[in-house]
Order: structure tokens, then C-alpha cells, then sequence
């Protein structure tokens, strides 16, 4: 055996999971073995329980069998909320899976328990998880900005050797070959339109309700906005949400949210069908869609929040405020024609 993955893995609906499937595929292009272990939702070969505490003791029986062990890491997989005593109980855990397996244990780094953009004082625990990220044969980020919040946070050296930065979409493939004439034409989109697209799974943090809103502030502005994608969880928060950008799209005849769970082939669809690709999350570490976006050659209309500064194409524009962002759809509207993408 070669490589052992542990995330969260499709049929789950997963940004996270959906970036695994594509590593695992990367890997056996190249010829490798590839198991999976996912949480019990998940299509992995092993699965069990990820926010017990116990994960990293469930990976010490079999992990001794492979080369590369790759753990893609977000706090919400393995550190159960609100409870302290669990918490402290999975990090002494990881640690005694580093202690053992070390350096054939890598980790992908998606999240983790402080914001990118704002100072955080590490409690204790961070003092003991500091030694078990010491162990690790790779730490691999998507960006270099993350890489060094998490040095300040862990209070580690940004050029420690196993520190890796690796663009996001290192093991992306697109999934759509249609220019984006044929796109908009497959989605029954207007050929003529300048149009702005959000896609993904639907939570407030990805605040696409401040586009709907700096639009309604341009009125007369030649644009089209859609929202297209699912909320991913029975939250009732998520679907309160969902019903307040619905609400909002309708007092404005130039937006509109398509509340409908994305495959990979139309998801990359109406990235190829936009002119711009909006990303205006309020908090983010990293985005896939921004590395799709990236992928597939579409500027992004990004807020300047985690490493997403790193992440965009040449034409792309970045935000820090809702005013900013009212700026820059003037500035996309006034554009010569001539001046958009034509691909």
C-alpha cells in the first residue's frame, strides 16, 4: 500500500471531501495506491467516527502499512465543539500519532482555530499541539499568508523545511471543456450579458448578500448576478439565509439564486459561463472556488480576507469593505466591451 487519505469524502456533500477525491485521483494517475478514510457518511474504504477524540489512535493500527499518510485538516472534523475535556483529548491523541508515525504523516492544511487576518493568543493546548505539528514530515498551505498566521499562532518558524505552500488547485482538473459561448448556451444563459456568478454550497460567511446589496446601490448598472448552488446541511441558520438572499434577489430583477445542488460538470459550467466569478465571503482560510476560478482562467471579484489575495488571476479584483465592493461592479460595468473575455 501507498497512500492513505483521512478526510471527509464524497457522497458527503463536502468542499472539503471533493478536494480529497481529486487528490486521490491525482495520485493514482501517477500510479499510486490509494485508500481512503472517511467518516461514516463518507465512501472511503475505512471509516469510522472523526470528532470523538480517537481518530488519530484509529489511524495508528493501519497507518504502519503506508508510505504517506495525508490528513486534511479543519478543526470541525476532529475537535468536537463546547467540549473542552474532548479537545484536549484529541490533541494528546495526535500526538501520540505523531510520536509514533511522524514524518510519513502530512497535513493539508484547510482551516484552523484563528482567523488569518487578526491577531490570536494560543491557549495551552496550542503549546502541546506546537510539538506534534513539529513532527509532521509536510504542513502544506494553500497559501503563504496562511502558512505564516499559522507560524505566529504555533509560534514555529514560516521556513521550517516541512512548511509547503502548494497552489490550491495542485490536483484540480476542470470539468468542463465548453468556451463560454457554448456554456451560457447549455444553461440558457443571455450571450450578451456581463455577468457576475457565486457558486458553491450557500452559509452566511459567504456573503452573498453583499452583492445583491451593492447592486441595488448601482441601479442602473448594465450587470447580471446569480447565485447558484445548495445549502449543505439541515441548518437552520443556512436556510434562513437562503430565504433572506432569495427575498433580496427579488426586489432586484438583475439578480437571481438558483437553489440547486451542483455536479462538478456544472459547477465548472457557469464558472466558464461568467465574466467575473464573485467570491465576497466575510471569513475564509482558502477557497476552492477561487482555485477553480483560477483553473478554468476567470477573474474573480474577491473580498481580501485569508490568503484569497494570493489565489486570483491577473484582472481580477480585491475588496476589503462593502464600499469597495460597489467601486469595483462600477468599475466592471464601465469596461469597454471590447476589454471582456471573449473565450
Amino acid at each position: 500500500m501507498s497512500v492513505l487519505i483521512v478526510s471527509s469524502y464524497p457522497p458527503m456533500a463536502c468542499g472539503i471531501g471533493k478536494y480529497a477525491e481529486q487528490q486521490a485521483e491525482w495520485f493514482r494517475r501517477r500510479g499510486e495506491r490509494v485508500d481512503v478514510f472517511s467518516p461514516p457518511d463518507g465512501g472511503g474504504d475505512m471509516r469510522g467516527p472523526f470528532d470523538d477524540g480517537l481518530l488519530p489512535l484509529r489511524l495508528l493500527r493501519p497507518g504502519w502499512a503506508y508510505r504517506q499518510i495525508w490528513i486534511h485538516f479543519t478543526p470541525n472534523f476532529y475537535y468536537r465543539s463546547g467540549s473542552a475535556w474532548l479537545r484536549w483529548m484529541t490533541s494528546l491523541a495526535f500526538t501520540m500519532l505523531m510520536a509514533l508515525l511522524g514524518r510519513r504523516v502530512n497535513f493539508l492544511i484547510h482551516e484552523t482555530e484563528y482567523k488569518v487576518n487578526e491577531a490570536a493568543r494560543p491557549g495551552l493546548r496550542a503549546r502541546l499541539d506546537r510539538w506534534w505539528w513539529r513532527w509532521a514530515g509536510r504542513v502544506v498551505f494553500h497559501s503563504s499568508a496562511e502558512r505564516d498566521a499559522f507560524a505566529r499562532y504555533y509560534r514555529l518558524s514560516p521556513v521550517r523545511k516541512q512548511f509547503e505552500v502548494w497552489p490550491h488547485e495542485k490536483f484540480m482538473v476542470a470539468r468542463c471543456e465548453l468556451d463560454r459561448g457554448a456554456a451560457r448556451s447549455r444553461l440558457g444563459l443571455d450571450p450578451a450579458a456581463l455577468l457576475l456568478v457565486s457558486v458553491g454550497f450557500i452559509q452566511p460567511h459567504k456573503g452573498f448578500d453583499r452583492v445583491i446589496e451593492a447592486m441595488r446601490a448601482i441601479p442602473d448598472a448594465p450587470l447580471q448576478y446569480k447565485i447558484v448552488g445548495s445549502v449543505r446541511t439541515d441548518w437552520d441558520v443556512a436556510h434562513q439565509y437562503a430565504g433572506r438572499l432569495h427575498e433580496l434577489a427579488d426586489s432586484d430583477p438583475r439578480c437571481e439564486v438558483n437553489e440547486t445542488y451542483l455536479s462538478d460538470e456544472l459547477f465548472d459550467m457557469w464558472m466558464v459561463a461568467a465574466d467575473y466569478v464573485v467570491i465576497p465571503y466575510r471569513e475564509i482560510w482558502s477557497s476552492g472556488v477561487a482555485a477553480r476560478a483560477r483553473l478554468l482562467g476567470r477573474p474573480a471579484i474577491a473580498a481580501n480576507t485569508g490568503g484569497m489575495a494570493e489565489q486570483l488571476i491577473g484582472g481580477s479584483l480585491l475588496f476589503d469593505t462593502d464600499e469597495q465592493l460597489v467601486e469595483a461592479l462600477r468599475r466592471v460595468a464601465a469596461a469597454p466591451a471590447a476589454a471582456r473575455r471573449t473565450e
